[in-house]
């Protein structure tokens, strides 16, 4: 497995802590970056072999980690290899990874590699592991959060405008008293409501889905009900 310095920079600044939106010059990386990017490898080693079970149960570890590439020798010169490779985005950077396999250590697999044979291992699942596989999903997408926000109301005003409030002036919404509000699920308009208050707490009672045509214009506006 072969990853670029810079990647290998971005992906310990990361997981550090930092923005890894700058490109890292290349240079060594220390004692300490190495055990971090060793753990990643691992699991990315791991995920492998479990992407080659579908095939055969083939194992990988890993071996040491070598800066220079001239000291690599992953198979003979002559002997054939299958070299694949992945561009890797974070942000709006692009980083390279390779995936070198010779074929010697694989003659007995690429023998099972015809057609027929992988995408029938790949469609035939067990009912019993079909059902496993929803029952984690379900629990995982179930803990997962998402932020919903009630928007009462909204309005612009020029700069002028802004610079000349004082306390009691008066700033008119887009929206009367009467209507219905919007509640965004993760940034997207979703749903409609009103809001009230339960316990002496601020609440929103959901009145219906916002459906495609009570979406209007850019801004995204839904029509009030009649």
């Amino acid at each position: 497995m072969e990853i670029s310095p810079q990647l290998a920079l971005v992906i310990v600044e990361k997981l550090l802590g930092g923005s890894g939106e700058t490109v890292p010059k290349a240079r060594s990386i220390t004692p300490i970056e190495q055990a971090v990017i060793r753990g990643i490898i691992e699991h990315g080693l791991s995920d492998l072999a479990n992407a080659w079970k579908s095939i055969s149960d083939i194992n990988f570890r890993y071996s040491r980690l070598e800066m220079e590439a001239d000291f690599v020798q992953v198979a003979p010169s002559s002997e054939i290899v299958l070299v694949v490779s992945f561009d890797v985005n974070v942000g709006v950077n692009t980083y390279m990874m390779n995936l070198c396999f010779p074929t010697f250590a694989l003659e007995e697999v690429l023998t099972k590699l015809n057609r027929q044979q992988v995408t029938t291992s790949n469609v035939v699942i067990p009912p019993q592991k079909r059902r496993e596989n929803f029952r984690m999903i379900h629990k995982q997408i179930s803990t997962t959060y998402l932020p919903v926000v009630a928007e009462l109301a909204k309005t612009s005003i020029k700069v002028g405008e802004l610079l000349a409030l004082e306390p009691g002036d008066i700033i008119k919404l887009d929206k009367r008293i009467n209507e219905e509000i919007e509640i965004l699920i993760n940034g997207k308009r979703k749903l409609a409501g009103r809001p009230g208050s339960v316990e002496g707490k601020k609440a929103v009672r959901i009145t219906r889905a916002l459906k495609e045509e009570d979406l209007i214009e850019q801004d995204l506006r839904y029509k009030p009900e009649e």
